[in-house]
């Protein structure tokens, strides 16, 4: 999580706060119960300033859109693993061609002669 900045880690609380809500909590139950996947629903004056709540296809909630034009969405920090995987992923990347290439000068000086003096 050190990677992400305060306004991404507020926004990440602001999501979580708002699926508390109670009108939002039972949304999440209309959600699960399968009436809605990729669907917008328009919220009508709402004292939290929700406009419009995004479900993806999953049926879960995936951001709100604010009365005053922001979009929270829901942020998490990646897990450690993938922290560890991109720099193999980088590693592997260089290592690959290098030795395909020393592997493919190996197998060609085999067949050429050498001229000895």
């Amino acid at each position: 999580m050190a990677l992400y900045e305060q306004d991404e880690l507020s926004e990440g609380h602001a999501f979580e706060s708002l699926l508390n809500l109670p009108i939002i909590q039972t949304v999440t139950r209309d959600i699960t119960k399968g009436r809605f996947a990729n669907a917008y629903l328009e919220i009508q004056d709402h004292p939290q300033g929700i406009k419009q709540i995004w479900v993806n296809a999953r049926s879960e909630i995936a951001w709100f859109a604010m009365d005053d034009g922001r979009t929270i969405t829901n942020r998490h920090a990646p897990s450690r693993f993938w922290y560890l995987l991109y720099p193999l992923i980088v590693a592997v990347g260089f290592l690959a061609p290098w030795g395909t290439v020393r592997l493919v000068t190996w197998i060609v000086s085999g067949f050429t002669v050498s001229r000895q003096p």
